[in-house]
């Protein structure tokens, strides 16, 4: 087995207009499946958070690279940041990193960012996508979604410095405390008070216990908080306002879309209405499944799916 990574060391790349992207590279040192995977978090959160799939990852022989965001981690902030921002800060990464060919995998509030680049790079560098649990616009309706995560939203479209207010009593001032152990209670407490379906809460109890799962979420919020709340308020608002490309003009057919029939967070109405807009998509759905358990329960599946699609496609980097 390849020599799994679990501690990356921070990277940068300095972009054409001077901002830095953070980077992190996991799972196998050597990537022997092909082509790598860029891995996209979801929100707040940080390239740490592809620690948990690491393990797996590197009995796969595949190398992911988890990227911060703007604002979050070490990646700079950048003002009026868009989503079609994003398949450029990749393409720039890609071209630093010597890497043609590449897959991306996003989870929860990386989805978004996976449909951007769908939309933006061509089939002859991205060559396969997979998101999980994965937001999409909130023009397909809210319906089941949980109150907080509608508020989130909500208040970041509306006033972001009211979310960011908000963000920072929640979660902020907590991830800049040197006290982990305070902000690992904090999160279990909160996250225990959601109404989120049974196997979640189960999920939130792996993550706390588990040392790996642990710098995964703690770690991820840690650095996703670091300066301060404006990237990860950035980040709901750009999701949560109108896209600048619509789902329907994606190429379908380099995606898999898997998603929990009980996700609170991202509903599934909101997936149907989505991808029926987007014929040649593959759906998985799983039933009894919530937000947090799919991505826990099913990485290796996962993993494999967008492998296969890589390898399908002949690809030599």
């Amino acid at each position: 087995m390849s020599a799994v990574n679990l501690g990356a060391p921070l990277e940068t790349c300095t972009l054409e207009d001077g901002r830095t992207l953070a980077f992190g590279r996991y799972g196998a040192l050597t990537n022997n499946a092909g082509v790598p995977f860029f891995y996209f978090n979801g929100t707040p959160s940080s390239r740490r958070e592809a620690i948990m799939l690491s393990e797996t990852a590197c009995k796969l022989g595949i190398t992911l690279i988890g990227v911060d965001r703007p604002g979050l981690g070490h990646s700079s902030f950048q003002e009026h940041r868009r989503l079609l921002d994003w398949p450029r800060d990749i393409h720039a990464l890609a071209d630093h990193l010597d890497i043609h060919k590449f897959a991306v995998l996003g989870v929860s509030g990386g989805g978004p960012h996976v449909l951007a680049c769908l939309h933006e790079i061509s089939s002859d560098r991205l060559v396969a996508a997979t998101t999980v649990s994965g937001m999409w616009p909130m023009k397909f309706g809210a319906a089941g979604m949980m109150l907080p995560t509608w508020l989130t939203f909500k208040m970041a479209a509306w006033s972001p410095w009211v979310a960011e207010l908000a963000l920072e009593t929640f979660l902020g001032k907590a991830a800049r405390s040197s006290d982990r152990e305070a902000l690992k209670e904090k999160m279990r407490a909160n996250l225990g008070s959601l109404p989120t379906p049974p196997i979640d809460k189960e999920c939130v109890e792996e993550f706390l216990e588990n040392d790996v799962l642990t710098e995964t979420m703690i770690g991820g919020i840690q650095d996703a908080f670091r300066l301060s709340s404006r990237g990860a308020v950035r980040d709901f608002h750009i999701m949560g306002t109108e896209w600048e490309f619509d789902v329907a003009n994606v190429d379908a057919r380099r995606v898999t879309v898997w998603h929990g029939d009980l996700d609170a967070n991202i509903p599934m109405s909101m997936v149907n209405r989505a991808t029926k807009l987007m014929p040649g998509t593959k759906v998985n759905i799983f039933e009894g499944h919530g937000h947090l358990s799919l991505v826990l329960r099913h990485q290796e599946d996962i993993l494999k799916e967008l492998l296969a699609r890589t390898q399908a496609e002949d690809v030599d980097d």
